[in-house]
């Protein structure tokens, strides 16, 4: 019998991670990182973690702060791309379809979006693809995600990843997942001293374009999120942003002033695009030279006419004093009296190690910190690996799927307050509105009762949405008649909520004068609009597996003929008149990306063309 196993899946503002957890170990696979698709295999061991990684193709362009997925090729089977309701699709979901003149498809998404449901398809596809032996073929997928996103937005991803038939077992925060990794490198640390008490460890997440710090109480069967304070538009890249402006002021006021005009930066496009890429590029390697050394040179090539090269000196202090705002913005994120009881502090993400950040938040802390007390700075934590363990273990503690030998306390922290609007069903009356179900701080998984007073011999809604205004859930409630009195008579109902890790929220009971009542109707989310875009998300991936298929089989016909007419040329003299043919037939399959019926006329010119020279030769 297999080994139960499930998959999880990371989805961060900048790059998709997918682990395989198995109740072996756990033994993972991780795939991801904006740029390149990076295949790691992490297996626990009794002497720790071993790891080993090999690079795979790249699914995904990270350019400019925008996705492009294009894992697939379009031809003469491709006209479904074109189709009203493919576009339609493309526009709904906030992106906007391109194809380059090579036929590459991509989809570009805006940066503060969570990667669309058409770029988690087709990464998914693939990624579930290239582990579908080791997972054997798992049918489960756990998803983990920004709390700050909309779970409107959150159970479409759902249903993304059920049109590929899979069953979404739950959702956990990114942040719990850093939690679970803090969790387990403790354990394998210091065993004992979980054994002996809680412990409070501090987390600073310096990502691409998001930043938050999170306070966990740890214990040998405990994780528990008691804080969390997020950033969502202030990330690694602004200080690449501040290096860029050193840089251009520094052109400005230079002899190649004249270069400063190359620079666009509001929807640059073509040459414009390129030459900002570059820049980025510089800065985000002088910020990596920075966080070691006291100055970094940055340079960029190919600028104007003439190609011409730019290239300045720029001193820490000078760097430092650029990003001050940004430093105190991000160390503002600890601003809590928790930190007097924290003992250790871990740092994440890619700009966790530029110096002048650590100081400011640093001091932020100590100012924290009761007198004599020292905060111990555990070394920076890999996100990647950090999210890829954190969420196997996540699945393993707390799913049914694994047996477990140990029972664990696992409890979120609520990002955003949760409340409750209660109406007449004609929406005529109302009886509570902005009633706290869940606040922020509160832990889930849990339960909350509401007692509202409402009409009997009626029905009501009971609408629960964020602080943000976002409908989470709306129940219709029938408040059957509890005495021969006619009339219009105010009961008192109370209504009990449960919370999940994937901010679902289900009414489990209703009750008035310790009756249940059993007429409940859930009005939304709308499950008929949920069933409808999971049709169309699988009828789009049947057709790009077709898409796919077809451009393999014409990779194979290309490549086959490409071998015949080498081995034509081979075997005929420099004068035969066959070889300026077979020059040209070779030239037409490099330069072009040719059709499949334009392969099957070439095969049977190349098929004529092998019988003419056999028969010359005999």
């Amino acid at each position: 019998m297999l080994n139960p196993s499930v998959v999880c899946v990371d989805m961060g503002n900048s790059n998709l991670r997918l682990v395989l957890a198995r109740n072996t170990g756990p033994s993972l696979c991780q795939l991801g990182t904006a740029g390149r698709l990076l295949q790691t295999a992490v297996r626990f061991t009794d002497n720790g973690r071993v790891y080993g990684s090999e690079a795979a193709a790249a699914l995904v362009h990270h350019h400019e702060s925008v996705y492009t997925a294009a894992p697939f090729v379009a031809a003469e089977d491709a006209s479904f791309l074109r189709t009203s309701r493919f576009l339609r699709f493309c526009s709904y979901i906030g992106g906007t379809f391109t194809e380059a003149s090579d036929h590459t498809l991509g989809i570009a998404i805006n940066k503060l979006a969570c990667p669309s449901e058409f770029l988690l398809l087709s990464l998914l596809s693939h990624a579930l693809d290239l582990v579908a032996e080791e997972s054997h073929n798992s049918d489960s997928i756990v998803l983990t995600y920004q709390p700050y996103w909309r779970l409107h937005k959150l159970r479409r991803l759902i249903v993304t990843t059920e049109a590929l038939g899979k069953k979404c077992l739950g959702m956990f925060s990114s942040h719990l997942a850093l939690g679970a990794n803090s969790l387990i490198t403790l354990m394998q640390k210091n065993k004992d001293r979980l054994n002996n008490e809680h412990i409070l460890v501090g987390l600073i997440d310096v990502g691409e374009f998001s930043s938050f710090c999170a306070i966990y109480r740890l214990g040998p069967t405990l994780l528990e999120t008691i804080y969390i304070n997020y950033q969502t538009e202030l990330g690694a890249r602004d200080f690449d942003i501040c290096l860029c402006d050193i840089f251009l002021k520094r052109l400005l006021n230079s002899p190649q002033r004249h270069l400063y005009s190359e620079f666009q930066f509001e929807n640059p496009s073509g040459p414009a695009k390129k030459l900002a890429l570059r820049l980025f590029l510089a800065a985000r390697e002088a910020k990596k030279i920075l966080t070691v050394n006291r100055s970094a040179v940055m340079t960029v090539e190919g600028v104007g006419e003439m190609a011409e090269t730019i290239s300045f000196g720029i001193s820490l202090a000078e760097f430092e004093d650029s990003t001050k705002h940004l430093c105190a913005e991000i160390a503002h994120l600890a601003s809590t009296n928790i930190f007097r009881d924290v003992s250790m502090l871990q740092f994440t993400g890619g700009g966790s190690r530029i110096p002048c950040l650590r100081s400011a938040v640093m001091r932020i802390i100590e100012e924290k910190a009761r007198p004599g007390y020292t905060i111990k700075i555990d070394k920076t934590i890999n996100p990647d690996t950090a999210l890829a363990e954190g969420a196997a273990w996540l699945a393993i503690l707390t799913l049914d799927k694994f047996p477990r030998k140990v029972s664990y306390t696992i409890r979120d922290v609520c990002f955003h307050n949760i409340l409750l609007d209660c109406v007449s069903a004609d929406e005529t009356q109302q009886y509570c509105m902005g009633t706290y179900v869940f606040s922020a701080g509160d832990h889930f998984p849990d339960q909350k009762s509401v007692m509202v007073k409402v009409a009997s011999d009626a029905a009501f809604l009971a609408r629960i949405h964020s602080d943000s205004k976002e409908i989470l859930a709306e129940f219709k409630i029938v408040v059957p008649r509890l005495s021969s009195f006619h009339g219009s008579k105010l009961v008192t109902v109370a209504l009990v909520f449960q919370l999940s890790f994937s901010r679902e929220i289900t009414l489990e009971s209703v009750c008035v004068d310790d009756k249940h009542i059993k007429e409940i109707t859930r009005t939304q989310p709308d499950i008929g609009y949920f069933e409808a875009f999971r049709k169309d998300l699988e009828h789009i991936n049947n057709n790009l597996v077709t898409l796919e298929r077809n451009a393999l089989r014409r990779s194979k016909m290309r490549n086959s003929l490409e071998e015949k007419l080498y081995r034509i040329a081979n075997s005929v003299i420099k004068e035969d008149p066959s070889k300026e043919l077979v020059s040209q037939l070779l030239a037409k399959l490099g330069d072009s990306t040719p059709t499949e019926k334009e392969l099957l006329d070439m095969a049977r010119q190349i098929d004529e063309l092998e019988q003419s020279v056999t028969k010359s030769k005999c």
